[in-house]
């Protein structure tokens, strides 16, 4: 796989991870899992997209991408 698709699917899920925490009523509703667990899950996946973009690019992120 080429690197700039590579890296165009790194940033399409960085953005939906970013959606996903700007969820203000979570779709999921199991009394078992505290809602901070998601939460938490969706921030990881934010850090970690973000690092492995900066690996590809070589460049940090801009400012706003990792609000």
């Amino acid at each position: 796989m080429r690197r700039d698709r590579i890296i165009t699917q790194l940033e399409s899920e960085l953005v939906a991870a970013q959606a996903a925490t700007g969820d203000s009523t979570p779709p999921y509703d199991n009394g078992d899992v505290d809602p901070s667990f998601f939460e938490g899950y969706w921030r990881g996946r934010i850090f970690g997209l973000q690092q492995a973009l900066t690996l590809l690019t070589g460049k940090e992120l801009d400012h706003e991408q990792r609000s």
